[in-house]
């Protein structure tokens, strides 16, 4: 690497703050100061804001299910399309896919007796476990189900069997929504079906 002597590099430095002061004077064209007035940060603040752009999208809304009816007392909702309609009930009805058995939704409805009081809480208890189930599920996330607040218990309970359950307690009645799945179907398809029936809720009955 060359290096320079110092007196070289003093030269330049001079000769580099002159050509500096010389632009800086050669012309008198230009105003000194810009003739706007500049603008204090008060005057800034008082300015009204520009409205955001970097908001998140709307979430598009979930095509409701369109397939056979399922009504229960305090409910009705839709089976996704080409399900088959199981067996109705006074308490219950569902459906599941063609030549499907283990698969399936079903629609619970059951009244609050007497002078008992039920909660969306003690309601979620009592669904994370059942007679014919291995294992408790457990409660997730509430949601909104036709404008009311719904709890959701999920897991694996048997081998091989899924559950998602949805219910709320509404008019003193104890309503749920039991989604059974036991073909290794996978969260997207899962989430599907779930998001179209509950989409298809309507809780006047």
């Amino acid at each position: 690497m060359t290096s320079r002597a110092p007196g070289a590099l003093a030269a330049v430095a001079a000769s580099t703050l002159l050509a500096l002061v010389l632009s800086g004077c050669g012309s008198t064209d230009e105003p000194a100061e810009s003739d706007a007035p500049a603008t204090t940060s008060e005057e800034a603040s008082d300015s009204p804001s520009e409205p955001a752009t970097d908001t998140a999208p709307e979430t598009p809304a979930v095509e409701p299910a369109d397939g056979v009816p399922l009504k229960v007392k305090g409910m009705t909702a839709h089976a996704p399309k080409d399900w088959v309609a199981g067996p109705d009930f006074v308490s219950q009805a569902g459906a599941n896919p063609p030549g499907v058995n283990g698969t399936r939704v079903v629609l619970y409805s059951f009244p609050v007796f007497g002078n008992l009081t039920m909660t969306l809480d003690d309601l979620a208890k009592d669904s994370t476990s059942s007679g014919d189930w291995q294992r408790k599920a457990e409660r997730q996330d509430d949601v909104v189900v036709d404008g009311v607040d719904a709890f959701h218990v999920a897991g694996q309970v048997n081998p091989g069997e899924r559950v998602d359950v949805y219910g709320t307690v509404l008019d003193d009645k104890q309503l749920t929504i039991r989604f059974n799945w036991t073909e290794g179907e996978d969260r997207a398809y899962r989430d599907e079906v779930i998001g179209s029936v509950l989409a298809s809720v309507d809780l006047a009955g």
